[in-house]
């Protein structure tokens, strides 16, 4: 079987390598532009879509898999299983010297082998930072489902193969930093943070993702029968199927001007929360918004654009996120009149100041204010360009970390940036909230309540420790806080 799956990728390697030569020879067949900005982009197909695989062996096992997963899943949806405590109680005695670790001893029967990706047992085994990626793709794929719950069971198995002190976990973090850094974002936002039992209802708590998927989640929703992985209209086979059909059609332009296929396998209407990585933070939890005259839940779909700057977002830049900000703008359902939008955190981190912050002897007050005011002006366009209400989330404060390495003058410095950042947002929305023909954008303020105070601070605070993740970015604990500034932002909340 391996020689055979081995032959038919080597004739599709030869196949997609004569298409791509022959494309990039056809210049003049297309006019369009991915943002890769590589010379030959717009050359060919292969800038924008996978090639088609509709035929491989691969391809249509992985089908298969998935077909059969979903029929276990509809099975394991209401079997009760560790929570994510548990889960890390576990690792964390697994990965101690004393204990061995071993590694798929405990893989669930239900996920057929030639999905677990995270595996060396696997029939293709991937590199560690393949795993890594492929984690990624699966776990912020809009669609949730079996892929959600893929990316659920690869951080189990990735925190026992690579945890986050070991010597491969170090190696990874200096020479894939970036990769690293959102491998542990997802670890922390899946698996959470050990917290005694007795309290979670004193403090704000973060409800992993493990324990929504798993059903473990004792909150209760509006139509929480209705699980994730619930028996749906169109199958997740039949969806990738449609999916790939449409993606492996002659042109690009072709996918753009249809509709996008349904988001799928959600117990509650989709919310989308789009931009950089901190959009994660709030992925695939569940909104309830309760005023006097609206009771609203809401699944929050995030769709991120990593690396995205509010910089980028000026019409005109010639830079891949902002590409991806627009593709992921087109690509919402018709339906979809509300999103949420994140950026701001990475301008105020390490984009703004450059020269002026050598040595830290300068301020860069008027290009935060200068950014700030490009940032709003090109989120009103998209918002009249895609008829979309958008719901602007604050750069939430740095959390409190150690002052011995060295770098908190630097530290300081960026938290005067990022509340000179909010303050001047403030202000910026709170104006055009009266001019109707601008766009309609506003700002969800929840900003104050993430503070902790804390005098060895320049600005007299840090995000509260209750909220952290990983140091830059928050868990889910906020959400309470998140949606009372839906309900005070002034939006149309019919548009949700």
């Amino acid at each position: 079987m391996l020689d055979i799956i081995a032959k038919q990728e080597e004739i599709c390697e030869q196949k997609i390598g004569e298409e791509i030569i022959f494309a990039v020879d056809g210049m003049d067949r297309f006019k369009l532009n991915c943002g890769c900005g590589l010379s030959k982009c717009g050359a060919s197909d292969w800038c924008y879509i996978p090639p088609q695989v509709h035929c491989s062996i691969i391809y249509r096992n992985i089908l298969d898999a998935f077909g059969d997963l979903e029929i276990s899943l509809k099975i394991q949806a209401h079997q009760e299983g560790s929570s994510a405590a548990d889960l890390l109680e576990a690792v964390t005695k697994a990965t101690q010297k004393k204990n061995p670790i071993l590694i798929d001893q405990k893989t669930p029967s239900y996920i057929p082998p030639s999905l677990r990706f995270w595996s060396k047992y696997s029939p293709i085994p991937l590199s560690p930072l393949l795993q890594i990626l492929l984690l990624k793709i699966m776990y912020s794929a809009p669609i949730g489902s079996s892929f959600l719950v893929l990316a659920c069971e690869a951080v189990r198995h990735l925190s026992l193969s690579m945890p986050l002190s070991s010597k491969l976990g170090r190696a990874m973090a200096q020479t894939h930093k970036s990769h690293w850094a959102y491998y542990i974002l997802i670890h922390k936002i899946v698996l959470g943070e050990k917290v005694k039992m007795h309290r979670r209802k004193i403090t704000p708590y973060h409800f992993p993702i493990w324990d929504i998927v798993n059903a473990l989640d004792q909150r209760k929703f509006k139509e929480r029968g209705q699980h994730i992985t619930q028996e749906c209209s169109q199958s997740l086979v039949a969806y990738l199927e449609n999916t790939v059909s449409i993606l492996s059609k002659p042109a690009y332009e072709s996918f753009r001007n249809s509709p996008p296929p349904s988001l799928q396998y959600l117990p509650n209407q989709a919310i989308y929360a789009i931009g950089d990585s901190h959009v994660l933070s709030i992925g695939w939890q569940t909104l309830h918004i309760a005023s006097e005259n609206h009771n609203i839940y809401r699944t929050i779909v995030p769709s991120p654009t990593t690396g995205l700057k509010a910089w980028h977002a000026r019409e005109g830049t010639q830079f891949f996120t902002k590409h991806n900000l627009d593709c992921c703008l087109e690509r919402l359902p018709k339906s979809c009149r509300s999103i949420m939008l994140s950026a701001g955190e990475i301008d105020c981190r390490e984009g703004i100041g450059g020269n002026l912050l050598r040595r830290f002897r300068n301020d860069c007050d008027d290009a935060v204010r200068n950014t700030v005011v490009e940032y709003i002006r090109a989120i009103r366009k998209l918002s009249c360009k895609y008829n979309l209400q958008v719901l602007l989330l604050p750069v939430a404060p740095h959390a409190h970390r150690s002052e011995k390495n060295g770098k908190s003058l630097g530290r300081g410095l960026r938290r005067q940036r990022m509340l000179l950042w909010k303050e001047s947002l403030r202000e910026l929305c709170a104006l055009q909230e009266s001019q109707s023909d601008v766009g309609q954008v506003f700002l969800l303020d929840y900003e104050k309540g993430l503070r902790a105070n804390n005098e060895e601070s320049p600005v007299d605070f840090v995000l509260n420790r209750h909220y952290n993740a990983d140091y830059t970015h928050m868990n889910s604990a906020f959400l309470p806080l998140l949606e009372k500034a839906l309900i005070n932002c002034n939006c149309d909340l019919n548009l949700l």
